[in-house]
């Protein structure tokens, strides 16, 4: 399915795709999600667009409906202004039914697990700290990485660990 990618205003994704709302609402995302974004900056946010864009369809002029990349849309809506411009996969067809629910099914739960840390990453997220130290500090604290604590939050390591470095 071929989709182009687009920076357009968060505001104007005006809604879940009706073929999407029932099944959002009724799994209760928002909860989740919501967890982590007291931890996150609008730059760091901005990049894991960037890296993971909102899927979209245009409806009308200047209006656009939800398609995929659900979590990314509750984390920009409490983050990010209204007015922020974002990276969004814009689809030229609308997608089917199954085509958006098999999407969501992938995100809410293989996603997860394929993006998750193996034992080799923790081992690569136990050595970050250390590393961090060498990385400009005014990028780590607009990443929110400026401390042992927000540190150990993200690499899931002990403060007590990155202490000792």
């Amino acid at each position: 399915m071929k989709a182009t990618m687009s920076y357009r205003p968060l505001q104007q994704i005006q809604k879940y795709h009706n073929h999407l709302a029932q099944l959002v609402n009724s799994l209760e995302l928002a909860p989740s999600v919501t967890s982590f974004t007291k931890h996150l900056t609008e730059r760091s946010l901005e990049t894991l667009l960037e890296l993971s864009p909102i899927h979209v369809i245009k409806q009308d002029k200047g209006v656009y409906e939800c398609v995929g990349g659900i979590r990314q849309l509750i984390m920009a809506r409490r983050v990010l202004p209204p007015e922020s411009k974002i990276p969004m996969l814009v689809y030229a067809v609308e997608p089917s039914m199954a085509e958006m629910q098999q999407r969501l099914l992938v995100e809410l739960y293989q996603q997860p697990v394929l993006m998750a840390l193996s034992q080799r990453d923790t081992n690569i997220a136990k050595g970050m700290p250390t590393k961090l130290k060498s990385i400009d500090k005014t990028l780590l604290k607009a990443l929110n990485l400026d401390t042992d604590k927000k540190q150990a939050y993200w690499t899931d390591v002990s403060e007590r660990t990155i202490n000792r470095g």
